[in-house]
């Protein structure tokens, strides 16, 4: 998964760090199918407290799927 932050959000995020992110945005990128969040201005990234990495539910890793936007057939 790719991670756009701005401004002091940049600041918060460290590699290896498990966040929360509110009023974010994913979109699926139709050149590589993964998957890249956006927090923006009205976003807010924090740490999570209270969690670690062997809590985690890594069975249901979004990123591993490949999607493809398929246009609905209207008549």
């Amino acid at each position: 998964m790719d991670m756009l932050a701005i401004n002091d959000q940049i600041e918060k995020v460290k590699v290896g760090d498990i966040i929360t992110v509110r009023n974010g945005l994913a979109k699926v990128l139709k050149e590589t199918g993964r998957i890249k969040l956006i927090v923006d201005k009205w976003g807010k990234v924090e740490t999570a407290q209270g969690v670690s990495i062997s809590n985690l539910n890594h069975a249901n890793n979004i990123s591993a799927v490949e999607y493809e936007l398929v246009p609905a057939n209207r008549k």
